[in-house]
């Protein structure tokens, strides 16, 4: 179930394979279905190619 999706954008140059600050605010209510989520950050990939869809899973506590 997804609670709530938005953009994030970088504060530094992006043109690197190294990581990059970024910011981004997303305001949800705590679900009722417990205390367990994840927040799931994926990579802009304009090319649709499924071979360049990167995505990290970092679960959470409510």
């Amino acid at each position: 179930m997804i609670i709530a999706q938005g953009y994030i954008q970088t504060t530094d140059d992006w043109m690197t394979e190294e990581f990059v600050p970024f910011v981004g605010t997303l305001e949800f209510e705590k679900p009722s279905y417990g205390d367990n989520g994840a927040i799931i950050l994926q990579a802009d990939n304009p090319s649709d190619l499924p071979e360049f869809d990167k995505a990290l899973e970092i679960p959470i506590l409510f």
